[in-house]
């Protein structure tokens, strides 16, 4: 059962994906979490082109330092982190090569 909260996260995930206010390229396209019941936000900077690329947050080196350290602090994996943190960044998309 969807809840009014969860409701309003797939509205919001929907617009975002839905996003073309840009004009940076047509394969720019905002990244989205997979989180379905979020209890914790991570936001960064800004996707980067490997992000851009495969439409997947924390997707480049930075993000397998990231889960690499949550994995050794917290016991959790890079799959239960994206299943249960809601990923988001100051800015949706990537910004270019030298924004």
């Amino acid at each position: 059962m969807t809840t009014p909260l969860q409701a309003q996260l797939e509205s919001h995930r929907d617009a975002l994906a839905g996003c073309r206010r840009c004009r940076l390229g047509r394969g720019i396209r905002p990244i989205t979490s997979p989180a379905v019941n979020p209890r914790a936000m991570l936001v960064g900077q800004a996707p980067g082109k490997v992000e851009a690329g495969g439409g997947v947050a924390f997707a480049g080196r930075a993000g397998k330092t990231l889960f690499g350290w949550f994995e050794r602090a917290c016991g959790i994996t890079e799959a239960e982190f994206r299943a249960s943190i809601y990923m988001a960044a100051v800015c949706r998309c990537f910004p270019g090569k030298n924004a």
